[in-house]
């Protein structure tokens, strides 16, 4: 009961539907594989290196197939913590064969994972070199830039302390200043008939993919569960 109260808390979270709500789909997704590729990252530090090593491989391809950097970037964050930690309770222990086929068994699923979406990386890191993230020949305020975005516009969108309550109670220091068409009854008042029925229909596709989304965040951190009480 307490595997299925953390599925739900964390494909329900407040968050979830900010992000969703905001168009940020693939951010979302990529959130749904951490829990499964965490899984099978812990699988192997429990010696299950062919099972561990795949559902890695697997669920590690999946994660940069959907392109959001970002949300890997903090994951391995996470990561390294955990697994220096693991790494350590084993030197203590003086099994150092585990932690050399731990190792093994990571880079072979990273080049696997890694090579499943080169392409994609390979494209996405020449494009960011002629975008706002890419090197400015402008000169400006030297403190505020640096070889990628400036300073200002990276800390444009962080959270203030109180704000991290907006991750338990949706719109805790106020919801988005937009307005939705459906709560604006003359917004389609004089817009063409025909594209009045598009808005509605791209509006209910909208809340399918909404609602898939969820489910996928459910199912993905079941899958989790399993592994880790495998």
């Amino acid at each position: 009961m307490v595997s299925y109260c953390r599925a739900i808390a964390y494909a329900f979270t407040a968050y979830t539907f900010i992000i969703l709500d905001a168009g940020h789909i693939t951010k979302a997704a990529a959130l749904g594989y951490l829990p499964p590729l965490f899984g099978g990252i812990i699988l192997v530090n429990r010696g299950k290196y062919l099972l561990g090593g795949a559902l890695t491989a697997l669920f590690f391809a999946l994660e940069l197939l959907c392109n959001h950097i970002q949300m890997t970037y903090y994951f391995f964050i996470f990561l390294m913590i955990y697994i220096l930690v693991e790494w350590i309770l084993k030197i203590r222990e003086k099994n150092f064969a585990d932690i050399f086929k731990s190792i093994a068994v990571f880079i072979i699923a990273g080049v696997i994972a890694v090579g499943c979406n080169f392409t994609n990386l390979w494209n996405t890191y020449e494009y960011s070199k002629s975008t706002i993230r890419g090197p400015s020949e402008l000169t400006g305020d030297g403190q505020n830039q640096t070889s990628g975005v400036d300073k200002d516009y990276a800390t444009q969108w962080s959270m203030g302390t109180s704000e991290v309550m907006t991750l338990m109670i949706p719109s805790f220091k106020g919801a988005s200043s937009s307005i939705q068409i459906s709560e604006n009854k003359n917004a389609l008042k004089d817009v063409d008939s025909q594209m009045k029925n598009t808005l509605v229909v791209c509006h209910n596709i909208g809340e399918i993919k909404f609602l898939q989304c969820l489910l996928m965040l459910v199912r993905l951190w079941f899958f989790y569960l399993y592994l880790v009480y495998l």
